[in-house]
């Protein structure tokens, strides 16, 4: 694929008897051919390499009149930030983002803005990565601004993900009400949508929402959160109705302990079918076998069909119990480690509840 995109990009350029059309045509089909390139480089392993064949987009269509090849070179480059910054060159990804937004930002057409939108929801990822987060809530603001100039619609991918990185800006900067209102503002705009992906952002947005309550130890909103996820789309995304199982899980063992194992429990079930296990999953587990008992906390996840991808922590909690599990070392060592995080949650268990006693449990009816 690659010695065939070469090919095509030593054709001649077009000669003056060409009409404006054809010219047109010829140098879209460049830009293809090059994305073609970077992209099956990339597939290679030839990361720098396709990081200068997007280089060569802008190179060539920079500078150009027609607007529509001044906006490949602007998304060729943001292209290229986003190899260099998987090469792990965040500062030179971040540079680049600077060269788009510098070279293109001041163009003032309706069109670019999309772009100049997403080069700035990238800046904004990659300084709140940089530990500078508040420097990446004034770009992300920037982007809104942009976003409102431009024809994207309500439950555009990058619109709303710049409405949940702000949010979670907010939230890691303790401004938990500020926070709060950028969720709602995306489930705003989310209101009433059908558009496709529209459900799944107003599922990760509420488990966002929901994410932040149980931060900040508001339990029943966290509750009502998760299971607006489950109850608006019981067909959805299995990843995501995982997740909203252990969120609702993770929020009812601080009064309803009988819920929480429910939902443990349909979470578990939900598990073997996902590519990768939901960042929430050892938390709530461990949370579990803190707040319940191990030995039910065991039970659970051996009466499922997770128990294999869970060994090591299902290995701790045999360690708990005073039992001897025959594993690899490799698992006892992960399991010795799981073991230590539960003592730390227990001791800082004991500690919260000292200065903010817990609400009163729900018997199991």
């Amino acid at each position: 694929a690659i010695a065939v995109c070469d090919e095509a990009l030593g054709l001649p350029e077009p000669g003056e008897h060409d009409v404006a059309a054809a010219e047109d045509f010829f140098n879209a089909a460049i830009v293809d051919v090059l994305h073609t390139k970077a992209t099956s480089l990339c597939e290679v392993g030839r990361s720098e390499a396709a990081a200068d064949a997007y280089l060569e987009v802008e190179r060539r269509f920079g500078e150009s009149e027609k607007m529509s090849r001044r906006m490949d070179a602007a998304a060729a480059l943001i292209s290229r930030a986003m190899i260099l910054d998987d090469m792990g060159g965040g500062q030179e990804a971040l540079s680049q983002c600077n060269a788009v937004l510098d070279r293109f930002g001041a163009v003032g057409q309706a069109e670019m803005e999309e772009w100049m939108g997403f080069a700035l929801l990238m800046k904004g990822d990659l300084l709140d990565r940089s530990d500078r987060p508040k420097e990446a809530l004034v770009v992300l603001d920037q982007a809104l601004r942009r976003f409102e100039n431009s024809d994207l619609p309500k439950a555009d991918d990058s619109v709303l993900a710049t409405f949940a990185a702000k949010g979670a800006l907010l939230w890691k900067l303790g401004e938990e009400d500020a926070a709060r209102a950028a969720f709602n503002d995306a489930l705003e705009r989310l209101r009433g949508e059908q558009a496709d992906g529209a459900a799944d952002w107003r599922a990760r947005v509420q488990l966002l929402r929901g994410s932040l309550e149980l931060d900040c130890k508001e339990y029943e909103s966290a509750r009502e959160a998760a299971s607006e996820v489950l109850a608006h789309d019981p067909d959805g995304d299995p990843q995501l109705r995982s997740r909203a199982f252990l969120l609702r899980a993770r929020s009812a063992l601080f009064g309803a302990p009988a819920a929480a194992e429910s939902d443990l429990a349909a979470a578990l079930e939900l598990l073997p079918a996902l590519d990768s296990l939901p960042v929430e999953t050892f938390d709530a587990l461990a949370e579990a076998a803190v707040e319940l008992d191990p030995a039910r906390v065991l039970e659970l996840i051996e009466g499922s069909a997770s128990a294999e991808s869970l060994l090591p922590l299902t290995t701790a909690l045999e360690l708990e119990l005073g039992r001897a599990p025959r594993v690899a070392r490799e698992v006892e060592e992960v399991a010795k480690d799981i073991r230590r995080s539960l003592a730390t949650a227990r001791r800082k268990r004991g500690a919260t509840d000292e200065e903010n006693p817990r609400p009163e449990r729900e018997e199991p009816s």
